[in-house]
């Protein structure tokens, strides 16, 4: 058997400790989101936002949030992630997982598209109404605007009745809201 000369196999011998280096000691992109939703982002093409925190002083809320839906909390949940390809446009992900506990909770959410394209930059998530609420404050459709047609107001007298979605920064953001099977948008400042 032949000897490869001692410079090719220090060579590889550097190669595989600077490999091994590199992944075990923090020098790939950080986890921000837990492992269920990167998952799942990666099987529609979406992947977790890098640099999510860097650049915006002040609190920023997760990219993520469990709770969507009513129900158990962990088996809903919104995420931003980034596609492959796509310029400066964000999707907002929603993720249902399958548990028959939460099959009638539903009926209001499950029409509406999954995926949401937004070219605004993502901003923390939280659900709407905010915990504590007792209703939606008398909010109506009227006050938002369809998504895919930001000059079109939603339907008149039509009360909210399920949850919303809310990305918001500094006191400036928007909320989600699944009706039939559009989304509509309400911007608040």
């Amino acid at each position: 058997m032949k000897k490869l000369p001692l410079k090719i196999s220090f060579l590889g011998l550097f190669l595989c400790f600077y490999i091994f280096i590199f992944n075990t000691m923090g020098f790939t992109e950080p986890m921000i989101m837990p492992d269920e939703l990167v998952e799942h982002g990666k099987t529609k093409n979406c992947f977790q936002l890098s640099g999510y925190y860097e650049g915006n002083p002040g609190m920023l809320k997760a990219p993520f949030v469990y709770g969507y839906k009513s129900g158990r909390e962990e088996d809903s949940a919104v995420f931003w992630c980034k596609k492959k390809g796509k310029k400066r446009v964000f999707t907002l992900m929603i993720f249902f997982r399958d548990s028959l506990e939460n099959k009638d909770s539903l009926e209001n959410v499950d029409n509406c598209p999954k995926e949401l394209d937004y070219r605004n930059p993502p901003h923390g998530l939280s659900i709407f109404p905010p915990s504590g609420w007792s209703s939606f404050s008398n909010m109506s459709l009227e006050m938002f605007r369809y998504l895919d047609n930001p000059k079109m107001k939603g339907p008149k007298d039509i009360p909210l009745s399920h949850n919303g979605i809310v990305a918001e920064y500094d006191g400036v953001g928007v909320i989600f809201y699944c009706y039939i099977d559009k989304w509509l948008l309400y911007q608040f400042d």
